[in-house]
């Protein structure tokens, strides 16, 4: 099944390759041939906008002139659809056998992401010296 995105009336198609995992994607800090040894890549595209934006650009690049361009009209919402849009393109780089492990383990972290753990709580809770 195609991936795409919509940018100014263009419909772009979001694929994964071998060439772009190993240099293009690597080299923006998205290292998607360790997506199993390294619980930091889907945490990265579920929550750094700024790692998205430059794959945002990084498609979109032939239809505008610029970063700043290319993000002009880029929302939150549309964002989040990229997201998703990125996401599925993975699940399809991916070895087919590993798809569902992968499946499972995007919708832990983002029920984890919708209502933190206790972990967070404890991480960003300021307690007074009488609760310690």
């Amino acid at each position: 099944m195609p991936h795409k995105i919509y940018f100014r009336g263009s419909e772009i198609p979001v694929e994964i390759t071998y060439k772009q995992a190993m240099f293009d994607f690597k080299n923006m800090g998205l290292n998607l041939l360790k997506i199993f040894q390294d619980e930091k890549v889907i945490a990265t595209i579920l929550t750094d906008d700024e790692t998205m934006i430059n794959l945002w650009f990084y498609y979109v690049q032939n239809h505008c002139s610029t970063l700043e361009d290319a993000i002009s009209d880029l929302t939150s919402e549309k964002m989040q659809k990229f997201r998703d849009t990125f996401l599925d393109a993975v699940l399809g780089f991916i070895n087919p056998q590993m798809r569902p492990a992968l499946k499972e383990i995007i919708t832990m972290m983002k029920e984890e992401l919708a209502s933190p753990g206790e972990k967070l709580r404890k991480a960003y809770s300021v307690s007074s010296p009488e609760q310690e």
